[in-house]
């Protein structure tokens, strides 16, 4: 099929939708997603909405009522084509004023689905999150997706978020919603947080870990982590912050293997999410309960990756070691056995003053790139012990950019040694246009004929071929 592009006014009304229902673009749907078909055949759906990496709906958008029943075919084409044993369980067609939406039902007494008209449902009611969950429910569970559990909190904990006051932006809302969980709330708004924060504070007394709910409330917390404007002055913006999806934090850990009696380090940790995934993998493997250290300079993501972690682990805010600090300042080196991090991502703004001394490559002048990414991986090199090892994001303008040559020659000759390089998919990281890498490194000069695992992944089955990345590496490494 030829790729068309899809009508511009059609597809704002669509977006429009999903914004108002508090769906986040590049995290919860995304425009124009390839499906890739035999050989070199390609389609491409108008929108997809998600559940993790688990499309849920194909959004078909035409631009006449006249195209109505074309715009059917294709969806119907498209949500086959994605996964033809399981296909996506919803589509919506958008043509000019009027929307259309069906649901993929199975045929008895033989294989496949056919779609069902949704009848006198409109997109704005059949997609609101508690709705649309109970309609792909079983569809997730045969998908692997989050648990029934999970599912349901996170749909508990949206319907709070929306039912605050409209007045308060979502960078607000989240603010209001983690000082909630130490104070109890009053005023504006009080009746819906404590909608939000009740079930958190009753699993904090109960001293038990609650792995399931830390999840669910970290992916409520994910719109403090949105844009709130275009412009450079956005906080978001400013402070290059980015809420790194819980499939990229999982690899990152499982890839590096964390040991019972080794130190654990991330020193931008926003919402905590590697934090989360190193005490899980830590409980499950070795039944034991780690201890975790955070750091963030914004006062926010303290709060919010102190909630996080106390729920995963199952202890009061209080022991939980997450600290608000300036990583980028002096600090002990060579502590650590195992640091992973999402850094901030950008140019460095002019309030934030580095001791030249202290960095190589980072600052004002010639040679040096005043670049927050490469003052954290100097930072974290500093940070890591002599056989450490590192788990970053990091945009690939880092790893192939022709300016940070110089860099990346110091880095990986002299450094690390570069265990792999995993290129994600564009849309994970919404607020910048890069695109972005998982990589994997072990403190200290690479071997002579050591060879680096590089591999890229798709939103299509991101989680397995993560997983076989990771045994991949531990192949690599002796570790299976």
């Amino acid at each position: 099929m030829p790729r068309v592009k899809p009508s511009a006014g059609v597809t704002r009304r669509v977006r429009q939708v999903l914004r108002e229902l508090g769906y986040i673009e590049g995290v919860d749907w995304e425009e124009e997603v390839e499906i890739r078909l035999y050989g070199p055949r390609r389609l491409w759906a108008d929108l997809m909405v998600f559940e993790g990496e688990i499309p849920v709906a194909v959004v078909e958008v035409e631009a006449s009522e006249k195209d109505l029943e074309m715009g059917r075919a294709e969806a119907v084409w498209k949500a086959i084509a994605w996964n033809p044993e399981d296909p996506v369980p919803l589509i919506w067609v958008a043509a000019g004023q009027r929307d259309v939406c069906y649901q993929a039902q199975p045929v008895p007494d033989r294989p496949g689905v056919r779609y069902e008209l949704l009848s006198g449902a409109a997109p704005q009611d059949l997609f609101a999150p508690d709705r649309l969950m109970g309609l792909v429910s079983g569809y997730l569970e045969r998908q692997g997706a989050a648990e029934r559990e999970e599912s349901q909190a996170r749909q508990s904990f949206e319907q709070g978020f929306r039912r605050l006051p409209r007045r308060w932006d979502p960078h607000r809302r989240c603010r209001e919603i983690v000082a909630a969980v130490g104070k109890p709330p009053r005023g504006r708004g009080s009746r819906a947080l404590q909608k939000i924060v009740s079930p958190v504070r009753r699993a904090l007394r109960s001293g038990r870990p609650h792995p399931v709910l830390a999840r669910a409330f970290r992916w409520q917390m994910r719109h403090y982590f949105r844009p709130l404007t275009s412009g450079r002055s956005d906080p978001v913006r400013q402070r290059g912050r980015y809420f790194t999806p819980t499939e990229v934090c999982r690899f990152l850990v499982e890839a590096l293997d964390p040991r019972p009696e080794e130190h654990i380090l991330d020193p931008a940790c926003g919402s905590g999410g590697f934090l989360v995934e190193v005490a899980r993998y830590l409980q499950e493997k070795h039944s034991i309960t780690p201890v975790l250290t955070g750091w963030d300079i914004d006062p926010t993501c303290v709060q919010m990756a102190q909630v996080v972690v106390a729920l995963a682990l199952g202890c009061q805010l209080s022991q939980v070691d997450v600290q608000l600090r300036d990583s980028l300042g002096s600090a002990k080196t060579g502590t650590w056995d195992i640091i992973l991090c999402n850094p901030p991502a950008g140019n460095l703004p002019s309030s934030v003053s580095l001791n030249d001394e202290n960095y190589q490559f980072v600052g004002k002048g010639k040679g040096r790139y005043p670049l927050f990414e490469l003052a954290f991986i100097e930072q974290v090199l500093r940070l890591t012990r002599s056989d450490g090892r590192i788990g970053l994001i990091v945009p690939d303008d880092v790893l192939t950019g022709l300016r940070l040559k110089r860099f990346r020659e110091w880095l990986l000759r002299k450094q690390v040694t570069l265990q792999a390089v995993v290129g994600l998919p564009r849309g994970l990281f919404p607020a910048t246009l890069s695109k972005m890498s998982a990589v994997v490194m072990q403190k200290g000069q690479p071997p002579r004929g050591h060879r680096t695992l590089v591999a890229e992944v798709s939103r299509r089955d991101m989680r397995a071929q993560l997983r076989d990345i990771v045994e991949e590496i531990r192949k690599k490494q002796g570790r299976v």
